[in-house]
């Protein structure tokens, strides 16, 4: 039994040991009991229940898990408490008056009591050693796995759902004990339950804050943090400790010469700029307010300051220094023009400060976000939109109390790379400091804009690229004389001679510096002439453009033919990942590129698993190769762990990746492009991904040790790479099946290490399988998934023909028999979700590519016995048990009508958009959805006061059920409700198709009437249909997606089983009708002392 199931077995053993020493003494009262005993068989009715209740809890205890006869004390105490629990009961019915008016009776009941005194005794002395024992065990799970499970929980708000479901009942049978005076445990046992009580809540409230922050944040939130380079050695520490500053002469050699007198000259300039720089800096961190503005030229290491600046322990001393006694509250965010829509907007920028506060703040949680709060303590995957979490973040700063105790410093970076309108980001900015000018305060980076510069005139400032020349001198000597290629080639006065050539152009650009000292390196390895160098570096252009340009070119007319096409090639591949937002590229999956190069079925003659020396000398070869073949224009780099204690495995330490993200602009020059294509023609970049990801499971030393983390983002950037970025064709998606077949554990099971709240594999990932996915809805029929159903499920997403109709190739692999496992069923939901959400203002050649596979995978789902009317075992995010909540035709019919784009929050479709729902119909009509379906339409409905909103309700077979509360809408002019009055209020499935798909309602019509004669003649009918929409899989030409919008594109709000759906509206829960919505200007008109009125809420 894992150390939380056993810690809430021990609850409930304490619970019951409690409760049984009450039944005892209630049976001693009742010979003292005058007056009847009608009170007393009450008393001893609502005993005998709570009784069974945790004997059964107990004895359920015993079936689950390993069960507790692993442990044999606990067995033993479990088994004692089973046999007690029957003597109590007996004992209770004993005290139950038959006749409860009978003054005899009564007297025959004192009579009994007295006489089962000895009985009494000897429960009492049982339940005592109970509690002794119970005591044992306290102890034991105070101070052994389950303590230190439950601070991991706390400390890190993940776990296990079986964990979870552990600490929710711990909480509530510990919560039966917490009255000190009434328990009638001893003291030791309370005060040790008291103690793993507070922990559990501390546990759970962890885990809630997890989800919550999941909901709040989005997909590489922090990854261009993560990504800056660290400051180079000493870099920067110098303007936070006048200790830390570049003794100038340290370096120098010989202080006689005329190179070292001319840089003392120098430096005694620099020293003065880099004073005063240092004073108005850690002064604005001490006691300053408002704005400190860093800017400087590209490349001058802005982003590696702010990061330092995070980091730094002195800078957070001054920080705290400003804070005195309240808490200090510190965020950040870093812009990236060539990132994702999150890392350049402004709905990026308050998520990542939301989420930063919360975390460091989780109090502020249930008070910023009560409902969503409450959802994820319920265990809910809450999902929050970008008007939420603005609003959210405007709250907490715009709320007194909350910087009664606290102070909040903002560090932003690359206000220039920010998408959007810069005046209203500066007016932001500025307006958050004047909001609370002794409480915020931010420290921002630019590019030298003219923006940024008049607007933050006022405050202190960095103009960074002026003061860091002792830093690029210091950068140079290290670079320089710790290469072991170049010791003997390398000197004091050459090595200062080069570095204030270098300064001189560099103008204060590390990236420049970076780039040139790849040219340095190289000619000293070639043993070039000191005055050479002088000249070469003379000759470069100090501009960075240009400088691109000439590293470019000099890799362009490379001799070696080899080094220069795997240079382009290494180019290539790291500004496909760059330009799509994929994941970096690993260094030890680019280490096989030669293998590739040479043969490209290098794959089939791996032999296993790499011993350690192998993967070292793989590694440090090929970091010197992209060092050398690229010359700097990529590098290879340390990712930061997302935590301080994480460990990153060593083939995941080093990552290439493009330089610095302005070499963006200048690959993305057509002249630059056709270069760089015409020396890659015929490297095939789907094949070599995908045989290098392989090649890298195949030579893993320790396969569990693999991160189900890891596996998943290297199958994604794998597929979106192959069939997300390049053609999408049957022999593409063939070869690629073939290669991940060589993956050695594909049958290994997916352990769910981090905890359900972002790894269930069916829609709890949102950005998998679409935008606003139903994420909150889960079919978890299927767990522990495997590696091969892992790939199978995020290739859904761009359609699988290949796999439900295998080619010989692929019949009999553990990627097809996986398909055939998982089922039509399964699969066919995964593609309905991901359809449904294919929304677009417009549609390109890859989209109707993805959309034409898709519906082919739809088609022969239903064809292989996959329903539209199977009902989906959903588990809801405000249910603790699964729930039998909708089928999907239904799911489709409720869409349509309301035009959601997303049924899990508070976010409703009012825009016409080209969707593909028109063959989804066609599809599930002729498949056998049930048409027996009525759509009701009341202008006067039952609750009085809702009278100025008319409701939509919805009635599914032949039953009528609401599967689905009502939907509200203001009275307008609508087709739907005009059409409805004059049919008294009933609309029909045929009234609804009509009103969908006008166009199409003739072609339709066959398939909504049931009164064919025979099973023969309906299947006929449908097959006529399916050809007509050119849908048949033997005549296939399906009609293009076309514009389509709600039926009630107006919508007020509305509520899926019992889930409130809203926009701006006003809700009231009524326990006969779910959830209903209520307008801004009627809220006033309710009746405050109406109960049902009570928990009347804007929910926005």
């Amino acid at each position: 039994m894992d150390p939380l199931t056993s810690l809430s077995l021990v609850a409930n053993i304490a619970a019951f040991v409690d409760f049984g020493f009450k039944i005892v003494a209630a049976a001693r009262q009742v010979k003292s009991s005058a007056t009847g005993t009608t009170t007393t068989n009450a008393n001893a009715e609502v005993l005998t229940i709570n009784l069974r209740a945790i004997a059964a809890k107990i004895k359920d205890s015993r079936f689950t898990g390993d069960s507790a006869s692993n442990d044999p004390r606990l067995s033993s105490l479990v088994a004692e408490c089973e046999r007690l629990s029957e003597e109590l009961l007996r004992l209770l019915s004993s005290l139950k008056a038959k006749k409860p008016g009978s003054r005899r009776h009564v007297l025959s009941i004192a009579f009994r009591n007295m006489m089962k005194r000895s009985e009494r005794d000897e429960l009492e002395a049982r339940l005592d050693r109970c509690r002794n024992q119970l005591q044992l065990e306290i102890a034991q799970r105070t101070s052994e796995k389950s303590l230190q499970r439950l601070e991991s929980i706390a400390a890190t708000g993940e776990c296990q759902t079986n964990e979870l479901n552990a600490i929710k009942h711990s909480l509530h049978d510990l919560h039966q004990l917490h009255s000190p005076t009434a328990t009638k445990l001893d003291t030791a046992s309370f005060q040790g339950l008291t103690a793993l009580l507070k922990l559990c809540g501390q546990a759970f409230e962890s885990v809630a804050l997890s989800k919550l922050l999941a909901s709040i944040g989005f997909e590489k939130m922090t990854d261009r943090l993560e990504n800056i380079a660290e400051a180079h050695a000493t870099t920067f520490n110098w303007l936070l400790d006048a200790s830390e500053a570049v003794d100038p002469k340290a370096s120098l050699g010989n202080l006689e010469s005329a190179e070292a007198q001319e840089w003392l000259r120098f430096t005694q300039v620099q020293d003065l700029y880099r004073k005063t720089s240092r004073e108005t800096l850690t002064s604005w961190l001490a006691k300053g307010n408002g704005i400190f503005h860093i800017f400087g030229k590209p490349g001058s290491g802005k982003s590696t300051l702010l990061k330092h600046l995070l980091r730094h322990p002195i800078a957070q001393s001054l920080l705290e220094d400003w804070a005195g006694k309240k808490m200090l509250v510190k965020c950040s965010f870093f812009f990236w023009k060539g990132g994702s829509d999150g890392q350049k907007t402004f709905s990026g920028l308050y998520r990542s400060l939301l989420c930063s506060v919360l975390k460091q703040c989780p109090e502020l949680a249930p008070i910023i976000l009560p409902a969503p709060w409450q959802a994820s303590l319920q265990g809910a995957n809450v999902e929050m939109t970008d008007s939420q979490a603005r609003a959210a973040f405007l709250d907490i700063i715009g709320q007194d109390e909350v910087f009664t105790h606290r102070k909040f410093v903002l560090f932003i970076d690359g206000l220039d790379e920010f998408e959007g309108d810069d005046v209203a980001l500066v007016r932001t900015l500025l307006g958050w400091t004047q909001l609370r000018p002794e409480s915020i305060k931010i420290c921002v980076s630019s590019r030298e804009l003219p923006l940024f510069q008049e607007r933050f005139s006022s405050y202190p400032k960095l103009r960074l690229h002026e003061v860091t020349s002792l830093d690029i001198m210091g950068f140079v000597k290290s670079t320089l004389e710790e290469n072991e290629d170049l010791s003997s080639a390398i000197d004091h006065s050459l090595t200062l001679r080069l570095g204030q050539k270098i300064i001189q152009k560099a103008e204060g650009v590390f990236l420049w510096v970076s780039l040139v000292l790849r040219v340095v390196e190289r000619g000293l390895l070639h043993e070039d002439d000191p005055r050479d160098l002088e000249a070469k570096i003379d000759g470069l252009p100090s501009e960075l453009e240009e400088l691109f340009g000439v590293i470019f070119k000099a890799i362009e007319t490379e001799s070696h033919p080899i080094d220069r096409r795997r240079a382009m090639i290494t180019l290539s591949l790291c500004m496909t990942r760059t330009k799509c937002y994929l994941a970096d590229l690993l260094l030890y999956q680019l280490s096989f590129l030669d293998d590739y190069e040479s043969d490209c079925d290098f794959l089939f003659k791996i032999p296993g698993p790499e011993v350690v020396a192998e993967d070292e000398e793989r590694l440090r070869r090929c970091r010197k190769q992209v060092n050398g073949r690229c010359r700097g224009l990529v590098s290879v780099t340390s990712p930061s762990p997302s935590e301080p204690e994480d460990v990153i495995p060593k083939r995941r330490a080093e990552l290439v990746t493009i330089t610095h993200r302005s070499l963006l602009e200048f690959f993305a020059r057509p002249e630059v492009s056709a270069v760089v294509e015409f020396q890659t023609r015929g490297f095939n970049t789907t094949q070599f991904s995908c045989r290098s990801f392989v090649a890298q499971q195949i030579t893993e030393l320790d396969p569990e040790s693999l991160s189900e983390n890891d596996i998943y983002r290297d199958v994604l950037t794998l597929l979106k790479i192959a069939w997300g970025a390049g053609r999408i064709d049957t022999s593409t998606v063939t070869q690629v099946l073939l290669d991940l077949e060589r993956i050695p554990f594909l049958s290994s099971s997916l352990n769910n290490s981090r905890g359900d709240q972002s790894h269930e594999m069916d829609y709890i990932w949102p950005f998998l399988w679409r935008e606003g996915s139903m994420s909150h809805f889960q079919a978890t029929d299927m767990e522990n998934r495997t590696v091969a159903q892992m790939i199978i499920f995020l290739a859904m997403k761009y359609g699988l023909p290949e796999l439900l109709a295998p080619s010989e190739a692929l019949k009999g692999g553990l990627i097809a028999q996986a398909a055939q496992n998982i089922g039509p069923q399964q699969l066919f939901m995964r593609i309905f979700d991901t359809m449904v959400g294919m929304r677009r203002n417009s549609w390109d050649e890859k989209d109707l590519t993805i959309y034409d596979r898709l519906l082919k995978c739809l088609a022969m789902c239903l064809h292989d016995g996959a329903s539209p009317n199977k009902a989906v075992n959903w588990k809801h995010s405000n249910f603790a048990e699964d729930t039998n909540y909708a089928t999907l035709w239904e799911i489709l019919i409720w869409t349509s009508l309301c035009g959601c784009n997303r049924l899990n929050i508070y976010e409703l479709g009012r825009q016409k958009l080209i969707t593909c729902l028109l063959p989804i119909w066609v599809f599930f009509l002729a498949y056998g959805a049930d048409t027996e379906f009525r759509l009701k339409v009341e202008t006067r409905h039952s609750v009085e006061v809702y009278q100025d909103l008319i409701s939509v309700v919805g009635l599914f077979g032949k039953d009528e059920e609401e599967r689905f509360t009502p939907i509200f809408i203001p009275p307008s002019q609508n087709a739907a409700v005009d059409l409805a009055a004059r049919q008294k209020g009933v609309l029909s499935l045929s009234d609804l198709v009509c009103l969908l798909f006008p166009n199409d309602f003739e072609k339709l019509l066959p398939l909504i009437d049931q009164d064919a004669n025979t099973t023969e003649h309906r299947t006929n009918r449908s097959l006529e249909v399916l050809r007509s929409f050119g849908l048949d899989l033997d005549h296939w030409s399906p009609p293009l997606p076309a514009h389509n919008s709600p039926l009630f594109p107006e919508i007020e709000g509305c509520s899926v089983n019992k889930t409130i759906l809203l926009r701006g509206v006003y809700s009231i829960n009524d326990p006969e009708r779910g959830v209903v919505v209520y307008s801004k200007e009627g809220i006033a008109s309710l009746d405050p002392s109406n109960p049902i009125h009570a928990n009347a809420s804007l929910i926005d």
